[in-house]
C-alpha cells in the first residue's frame, strides 16, 4: 500500500514481528527467510520479521513506521519499505553521527538502530539531516532506500597532485560518490599522461602504478595505464621527469583531468 507520509509518499506493510520487545519509529527489522521447515512452501517468509541478524542483513525489510510505535510483540507492525529505488525521506533509528546528504547507513546485527553501511547489507540508507546519534541512538531524518546508495549516487573521480621533489609527482585517484563520500570497493580505472590537458597519451621517463591500487595493463608503456583501486577506493600513479605532467584519468566512461609540476629538488 501506497501512502502519502508527512508530504513523503511511502509504501507501507503490515509485517509480523515474531519477538517480544518494544518497537518504536523508525527501528529497523529484516526479513526471517528461514522460518519453518526449510522443505515446506512456507508463506510466512514473506511477512515475519525480526531483529536483525548477521544472516538476515541481506534481507532488509524496513523501519517501523510511527503507527506501530511503542508496540510490543510478538504481533502485527506496520513498517516503511525501502522499495523505491529513489528513496523516501522518513525518520530512521540509528546510533551514528550523521551530515546531511553524506552518511550512509545499513542494518546491522542484534540492533535496532540502523548502523555505517557496509558490504553485507544491499540495501540501505543516506542520512537527510546532520545530527549526531553517536553518544545514545535516536531518530534521524533519513532517505530510505530499496538498492546500495553507492548504486543511486553516480561515482566520481578526486584527483589530488603532489610534487615530491625528487623528480618524480604522485597522483592521487579516490573514487567518491556526487556527495563527497569515498566509496569502499574495487574500481576499475584508466590514466594516461599527456602534455596537454586531455591530450594526446605521450610517455614520460615513468608513468605507472603506485603504491596504493593494482595495475591491470600497461597499454602503452609509460603512457596508458588500467588500474584497480584498492578496496578503500584509492589508486595512486607515479610519474617521473622534471616538468609539466597532465594526467587523466576515466572512469565509467568519465575523463577526469589534473596536472603536476615535477622538480627535482636541486
Amino acid at each position: 500500500m501506497t501512502v502519502q507520509y508527512n508530504t513523503e509518499k511511502v509504501s507501507k506493510k503490515k509485517v509480523f514481528y515474531s519477538g517480544t520487545d518494544t518497537l518504536y519509529t523508525g527501528y529497523a527489522l529484516c526479513y526471517n527467510r528461514t522460518v519453518g521447515t526449510a522443505t515446506d512452501a512456507v508463506t510466512a517468509r514473506a511477512y515475519t520479521v525480526i531483529k536483525p541478524t548477521t544472516a538476515t542483513l541481506p534481507f532488509f525489510a524496513g523501519v517501523v513506521h510511527e503507527e506501530s510505535s511503542g508496540k510490543t510483540g510478538p504481533g502485527w507492525f506496520t513498517i516503511v519499505e525501502p522499495n523505491q529505488a529513489t528513496g523516501v525521506v522518513v525518520p530512521v533509528y540509528t546510533d551514528q553521527s550523521c551530515t546531511l546528504a553524506v552518511t550512509q547507513l545499513g542494518p546491522k546485527n542484534d540492533s535496532y538502530a540502523l548502523g555505517a553501511y557496509g558490504a553485507s547489507a544491499p540495501y540501505g540508507a543516506l542520512a537527510m539531516q546532520t545530527v549526531d546519534r553517536s553518544g545514545t541512538a535516536g531518530v534521524a531524518l533519513a532517505q530510505l532506500m530499496g538498492v546500495n546508495p553507492t548504486h543511486v549516487h553516480p561515482k566520481e573521480i578526486i584527483l589530488a597532485a603532489v610534487d615530491n621533489a625528487d623528480g618524480t609527482g604522485t597522483i592521487t585517484a579516490t573514487v567518491k560518490s556526487v556527495f563527497g563520500v569515498t566509496l569502499a570497493g574495487r574500481f576499475l580505472v584508466t590514466a594516461w599522461r599527456a602534455a596537454s590537458a586531455y591530450g594526446v597519451a605521450a610517455a614520460a621517463s615513468g608513468f605507472v602504478v603506485g603504491d596504493t591500487g593494482t595495475l591491470v595493463a600497461s597499454i602503452t608503456a609509460n603512457a596508458i595505464v588500467k588500474a584497480v583501486t584498492a578496496d578503500t577506493g584509492i589508486v595512486t600513479f607515479t610519474v617521473t621527469d622534471a616538468g609539466v605532467h597532465h594526467i587523466m584519468v576515466e572512469c565509467d566512461g568519465k575523463v577526469y583531468a589534473t596536472n603536476v609540476t615535477v622538480t627535482t629538488g636541486d
